[in-house]
């Protein structure tokens, strides 16, 4: 029997996504991870939609990983402001990006790694991987970075999506286990009435 630890964004989480098409992309901001990529956040990204604020957040959370109880990073979607930042983290360098580009679409993708190997039964993984937002004249990308790290990596330009979907399946082998992993793509801005009826993604 498969055992399946799902944390992917939940129905509710891709609705509050799918409701911004649409609506602008006024800006967004983040406190610098300091981890030396060129751009990443650290745990948490505000943004500013239509007037309303947001938050994409990709903190440690524990969930069964493989077999283990493990503390992993997983991406949710909020309505509002995040938490206030840990005061050993409020030295870092805190940037406001302004957007100002209406949503035309949200791309969520989604990784589901399945592993096999010398175990009584196999196990599966679904993630988040990352949320790409569709605008007017470019598209940005906040991606979740290492299972066990804080940092959403944002990149920005005209083809996003496309090369976050160049590679979709990708099997690798570890200690006599085989790791496999298949990436998703949900895009939501034809979504909305199928979100309110449908099964969990």
């Amino acid at each position: 029997m498969m055992n399946v630890e799902d944390t992917r964004l939940s129905k509710d989480e891709k609705k509050l996504l799918s409701a911004m098409v649409g609506k602008s992309l006024e800006s967004y901001r983040y406190t610098d991870s300091g981890s030396g990529a060129h751009h990443a956040a650290f745990e948490v990204l505000e943004m500013n939609v239509g007037g309303e604020p947001f938050t994409i957040s990709n903190a440690l959370q524990v969930v069964n990983y493989f077999g283990d109880r493990e503390d992993v990073c997983v991406m949710k979607v909020l309505a509002g402001k995040a938490a206030e930042t840990a005061p050993w983290f409020s030295r870092q360098r805190t940037e406001t990006v302004d957007v100002g580009q209406r949503i035309e679409d949200v791309i969520v993708f989604e990784d589901v790694v399945t592993m096999d190997g010398d175990t009584e039964s196999p196990f599966e993984f679904d993630s988040t991987f990352a949320i790409v937002f569709k605008l007017e004249r470019t598209q940005i990308a906040f991606m979740r970075g290492h299972e066990f790290g804080e940092d959403i990596d944002i990149e920005r330009g005209p083809g996003m999506a496309k090369k976050l979907t160049a590679n979709t399946t990708l099997t690798e082998v570890d200690d006599g286990r085989e790791f496999r992993t298949e990436r998703s793509v949900v895009g939501l801005s034809c979504s909305k009435e199928s979100l309110d009826g449908a099964e969990e993604a």
